[in-house]
């Protein structure tokens, strides 16, 4: 069976992104030391090590079969993890836009944690446990940050490296069981509890605004499923709420400061203030430079200073 990771780590790295050439780094990790393939990959196959998938940008449809010979598939999307135990024969299809990173971890490396009892989830090499799709967002993060840890050891040429990419290897054997012994999606209650934490987040990050796939990766979820589930805890969607948090803080600037509204618009994450002044109307019903006027006591047909500056914008 094949092996690929070396006999004195048992550890090692790949990636799989279909826009950079046969074996060399990915066009968005210009230093990495990993080998990269372009799908397809190889016919299905199997090997020794166990595997961890990272989807971290696009979808991965992956194929495998069980013991009794049945083809089984799944669609990891970004932001969720599969694994793949070792002797398990299975095959990668990744869209246009997909970038995995994955780690293999050799058998050895977790047999010799100091684990309390033998762990039965491992299954055997000629009868192997069939692979995991896990969404978690905390062992995500955590096992992105062991990649480029990794990543940045490769390219060390001191002593310790051998020593610190096996203790990395360590950690990677410990995220692999961790996995395996991961439980099914959380319930409902538990996805409303993620969601509302992802909220309070985007309630303090607005102006940055994220975009719909890193706010589902925050909560734990696909993009469909928080979209709905938000939906069902705000009452509107993740763009809808984005917006009105910026409009809010849009008229905080208009009643606090003397701001011209174009500068407003473009503090606020608006590139155009004719955009920005009909999505504010639409919310209050009237111009920024009105509400202004209007919260400020002044009368209407009283020259507005930053619309002198600025040009009309209603």
């Amino acid at each position: 069976m094949t092996r690929f990771t070396p006999r004195d780590t048992g550890f090692s790295l790949f990636m799989l992104d279909k826009r950079a050439p046969t074996v060399d780094p990915g066009p968005d990790e210009p230093d990495a030391k990993v080998p990269c393939w372009r799908t397809p990959q190889p016919s299905p196959h199997e090997h020794e090590d166990h595997e961890i998938n990272l989807v971290v940008e696009g979808a991965t449809r992956y194929r495998w079969n069980d013991t009794d010979g049945a083809e089984r598939t799944a669609v990891v999307a970004a932001g969720q993890i599969f694994t793949v135990p070792g002797g398990v024969r299975h095959k990668a299809e990744v869209d246009s836009r997909a970038i995995v990173r994955g780690l293999w971890i050799h058998p050895r490396v977790v047999n010799s944690l100091p684990s309390p009892i033998p762990d039965p989830r491992l299954g055997t090499w000629t009868n192997p446990l069939p692979p995991r799709l896990v969404t978690d967002a905390a062992l995500f993060a955590t096992l992105q940050e062991l990649f480029h840890q990794t990543q940045a050891e490769y390219v060390q040429t001191d002593p310790w490296t051998r020593t610190t990419i096996g203790s990395l290897a360590q950690l990677a054997a410990v995220g692999f069981l961790r996995l395996m012994a991961h439980r099914p999606q959380a319930d409902s209650a538990d996805a409303t509890a993620r969601v509302r934490e992802v909220r309070a987040w985007m309630d303090r990050h607005y102006l940055e605004n994220p975009p719909l796939r890193e706010l589902a990766q925050r909560a734990g979820l696909g993009v469909s499923r928080f979209s709905e589930v938000f939906r069902e805890v705000v009452g509107t969607s993740p763009k809808d709420h984005l917006m009105a948090c910026r409009l809010r803080h849009a008229e905080t600037l208009l009643l606090t400061t003397e701001l011209p509204v174009s500068q407003i618009a473009w503090v606020c994450g608006f590139c155009h203030p004719a955009n920005f002044t009909n999505l504010f109307r639409v919310r209050y019903g009237v111009s920024p430079g009105e509400h202004r006027k209007i919260r400020q006591g002044l009368p209407m047909d009283c020259q507005d200073q930053s619309l002198a500056l600025t040009g009309s914008l209603s």
